[in-house]
């Protein structure tokens, strides 16, 4: 990050040259495609590990529905 003096001319008596500083960071590149080191066979089991996980959470939700409602059953 660099530090650039913007506005380096003065403007009063009192403060002959004001110095801003502008320390903004870079902005990103958001259509930079980033390289990929993992192999075919990793990626493939990567993205069917997270579909098999995706999977279990909706269908623990659902059991937990349907568990909730079959103990409202039994109350009444």
């Amino acid at each position: 990050m660099k530090t650039q003096i913007k506005n380096a001319q003065g403007y009063s008596k009192k403060f002959k040259t004001p110095l801003v500083y502008n320390n903004m960071p870079a902005p990103l590149d958001l259509f930079e495609i980033k390289e990929n080191n993992k192999s075919f066979l990793q990626s493939f089991t990567n993205y069917w590990q997270h579909k098999i996980n995706v999977i279990k959470i909706f269908l623990i939700k659902k059991i937990n529905k349907v568990l909730i409602y079959l103990k409202m059953l039994n109350k009444k």
